[in-house]
């Protein structure tokens, strides 16, 4: 039982050691680099990072504590983990199970084998078992890469690590020399990731512009989106004091500057009706308008909503405004009714998407050439004005 104990708070040590070197490399990375591009145009550096980080914290805790265990009781005990990770896994998220229960099965019958087999013999025999793990652990890594990219890097280090914590056991004859180089690869790999330019004009960095007007005052700001650190040009431009600049949300734009220019019209509204709990709107837009919405105050409680007859129930949130957006309008006129919990409001705002940019928004453009684009809906523009639902038609 004592070895048993020792082994499996051995095995976590492990674990946790590989993870937590994993992530620091790569906060490291962070630190240098600023906020990690999704697909870096050359990703080797950040690969062997990923591989030889969590394995160097795995192989340090292990030549520390190697003299307290055994291999073969450490691949016991990690067979251990991987059942109560396993059960964690049916409780939790029983489509993802499937991954832990054909690595477990197999692995436990390895297991079982080799226990007739003599000592010296058995980890010979448990080594197949690392091939049924694969899977489960490595076999995640390529498609979050793929899907999610290095800006989502927490989510594919547990993988490395549980592949860590399985195959120590097999290492303890060259834990040093193997410690060592896993420590110079980490560092080969840090340095390859800072050095290389992590944009191409095939990975070019994502910077969306973003232009608000309001309506009703004719104040207009630009504001920019981007991933990573911003060219020092481009940087230059804009306002580092968070600065909220929309009235019907909270939120604080890190990146902004006040510019002279003017977007003419939007979407036409007319109130239809106004009663103690529904408002109903006919609403039309211009063909170059891709998206409206209109935010009503939250303390109103939106419950439900129609557009042309079509009944929707609303999502609550806990934002000081309640959102309904319409899409896929190009000159279209819709009737939309509103129906409240209490009493109706008697304002809302109207918030317009569409295009084209206003002229002022070009040099600015210029500037994220020739590694920065656009991305998913480009750059954009959105102008908002305050709506009196009292005045019905």
């Amino acid at each position: 039982f004592r070895q048993l104990a020792s082994g499996c708070a051995i095995s976590l040590a492990i674990l946790i050691s590989a993870f937590v070197s994993g992530f620091a490399a790569f906060q490291l990375l962070t630190s240098v680099l600023g906020p990690l591009p999704g697909w870096p145009a050359n990703s080797w550096g950040f690969r062997i990072v990923l591989f030889a980080a969590p394995l160097f914290g795995g192989l340090l805790i292990i030549s520390l504590l190697k003299h307290r265990t055994t291999p073969a009781n450490l691949f016991l005990t990690n067979m251990v983990w991987l059942f109560f990770i396993s059960l964690f896994m049916v409780a939790v998220l029983p489509s993802a199970a499937i991954n832990f229960l054909l690595a477990l099965l197999p692995a436990c019958l390895i297991l079982l084998v080799s226990s007739f087999l003599a000592a010296d013999k058995q980890m010979y025999l448990n080594l197949l078992a690392i091939i049924m793990l694969i899977p489960a652990t490595l076999g995640l890594v390529y498609p979050v890469e793929a899907t999610q990219g290095y800006g989502l890097v927490l989510a594919f280090i547990p993988g490395v690590a549980l592949f860590t914590m399985f195959s120590v056991p097999f290492l303890f004859g060259a834990v040093t020399v193997l410690r060592r180089g896993s420590l110079l690869l980490t560092l080969l790999g840090l340095g390859w990731a800072v050095l290389t330019p992590l944009y191409s004009e095939f990975r070019p960095q994502p910077i969306n512009f973003i232009w608000y007007q309001n309506q009703d005052s004719g104040q207009a700001h630009l504001t920019v989106r981007h991933r990573g650190r911003l060219p020092n040009l481009l940087n230059n431009e804009f306002s580092s004091t968070p600065k909220a600049l929309l009235p019907f949300s909270n939120r604080e734009f890190s990146r902004w500057r006040e510019l002279p220019g003017k977007i003419d019209g939007g979407a036409g509204v007319t109130i239809l009706d106004h009663r103690a709990q529904s408002v109903t709107l006919d609403i039309y837009t211009r063909k170059n308008i891709a998206t409206i919405s209109l935010y009503t105050p939250a303390a109103a409680g939106l419950i439900g909503y129609e557009i042309d007859g079509q009944s929707f129930k609303a999502k609550p949130g806990d934002a000081e405004y309640d959102m309904i957006r319409l899409t896929g309008l190009y000159g279209r006129r819709v009737s939309l009714k509103l129906q409240f919990e209490t009493a109706s409001p008697t304002e809302a705002y109207l918030a317009n998407h569409f295009y084209p940019l206003p002229t002022v928004l070009h040099p600015f453009q210029d500037l994220r050439q020739p590694l920065g684009s656009p991305v998913h809906q480009g750059d954009q523009a959105l102008s908002f004005r305050l709506l009196d639902l009292s005045k019905s038609l």
